[in-house]
């Protein structure tokens, strides 16, 4: 009889790891967040197909992936290309869908556009000034992410603009909300946000904010699509190894036509709805 209980309990053992990851534990990105939670994609994926995801850590891409690493979440989500370090720990990317940064200044500068140049002249410290860039004589204000945070934008950021350099000494926000927020109260500020995002912020934040062109070019849905956008980027849901069970199945959701009428909401889909 105890031999037979031990043979129970020790089978029950075995299957407890793979009945924990019957449901998903997502950790990572604050922008996939949005599909997930304000677009409604968990209770779409969990009305198909009765499976749970929860819970929902919004730590940033790269804490998502240190989680995906560890074993304590079973898919991230990233919003920035993978680089060369996770590459090298056998992760799979399954992109679902586009975004853009923005460069997005106070509603009263009259500033039409910068180059990526002038941007990662801003953001290092070497331009400080509007009227370097003819505008008013007063000190720009740059409003940057945390980079202890991993951040998926602000890692993208300073990869693609600042090209692996380090920010200059700016004010800091734990997270993009908060940079918007903080921008619409700096009559000389700029910042980097997902294009995104703007729709889900309050409108007092919204109607003082304004994005400018990169390189003469608009963050629209086409221009992102087509890669003409300089700042777009990929989003991904990110697994360890070849993505199974309930992590394929989600990722299939999101790339299926359903899916994508959800990223649709506030991001660029893979594909255009008909």
């Amino acid at each position: 009889m105890k031999i037979k209980l031990l043979l129970i309990i020790s089978a029950f053992l075995l299957i407890l790891p793979a009945a924990g990851w019957a449901e998903l534990h997502y950790s990572g990105s604050s922008t996939i967040a949005i599909v997930l939670q304000e677009s409604g994609a968990v209770a779409a994926f969990k009305k198909k197909t009765g499976i749970k995801i929860d819970p929902i850590d919004i730590v940033g891409s790269g804490k998502g992936i240190d989680a995906l690493i560890a074993g304590k979440a079973n898919i991230a989500g990233v919003s920035r290309a993978l680089n060369a370090n996770e590459r090298n720990e056998k992760l799979s990317a399954n992109t679902i869908g586009y975004d853009a940064i923005g460069i997005f200044v106070h509603k009263s500068n009259p500033l039409k556009g910068l180059t990526k140049q002038q941007l990662k002249d801003i953001f290092t410290g070497k331009i400080s000034n509007w009227k370097e860039l003819g505008g008013n004589n007063a000190p720009i204000v740059p409003i940057i992410g945390d980079a202890a945070q991993k951040r998926g934008s602000t890692d993208f950021f300073r990869e693609i603009v600042l090209e692996g350099i380090p920010f200059g000494s700016f004010e800091k926000r734990k997270f993009p909300r908060d940079q918007a927020e903080e921008l619409a109260k700096r009559k000389y500020g700029i910042s980097y946000i997902s294009v995104g995002l703007l729709e889900t912020l309050d409108s007092s934040t919204r109607n003082n904010i304004r994005p400018v062109t990169v390189n003469q070019v608009a963050a629209t849905e086409s221009n992102v699509r087509n890669g003409s956008y300089p700042l777009s980027r990929p989003l991904l849901l990110v697994t360890k190894g070849v993505a199974k069970g309930a992590a394929r199945d989600f990722i299939n959701f999101m790339q299926s036509n359903e899916g994508q009428s959800l990223i649709d909401v506030h991001f660029t889909p893979l594909r255009k709805s008909k």
